[in-house]
């Protein structure tokens, strides 16, 4: 629930596509309570694109890495540290531009949506899907079966 929920906006935001079905196997290994600590889960979009999220929170190394993988190549971007293609088996830094902090774009689509000036870029119907995409997570690791969002 926790770091999953990023991964699934991420996956339907650069797709422009929602999930709509997961398979997922969770460890609850640790002094969390009823809380998972890790989490592997195969999805596929409605455009039929696949995509695999796996996930610690137990200790160690942090690492917040998201690989796309195309027919003739991949990027990786490491978020807070940058974007990285392979064209040709081996990686170069792809330059980014500057960026404003993504707190104050929070902050300022909130403020025009209040204005009326425009409606917020992630809507209440739209993180309900992200929740639809997790119960699905949790009821496919309780059973053990492929579920449809």
């Amino acid at each position: 629930m926790n770091l999953g929920a990023h991964s699934i906006d991420k996956i339907q935001w650069l797709l422009d596509s929602r999930i709509r079905t997961v398979k997922a196997q969770l460890t609850y290994y640790a002094e969390r309570g009823d809380v998972e600590g890790s989490g592997s889960i195969f999805a596929v979009t409605e455009a039929g694109v696949p995509a695999v999220i796996v996930q610690s929170g137990y200790k160690g190394v942090p690492a917040n890495v998201t690989d796309l993988i195309f027919t003739e190549g991949m990027l990786r971007l490491v978020t807070g540290r940058g974007l990285w293609i392979s064209e040709a088996g081996s990686y170069r830094e792809l330059p980014l531009p500057e960026a404003a902090d993504p707190f104050v774009l929070q902050l300022l689509d909130l403020i025009d949506a209040i204005d009326g000036v425009r409606p917020l870029e992630c809507s209440g119907e739209y993180a309900k899907t992200v929740n639809e995409v997790l119960a699905g997570i949790y009821l496919s690791h309780m059973t053990g079966k492929e579920q449809a969002i």
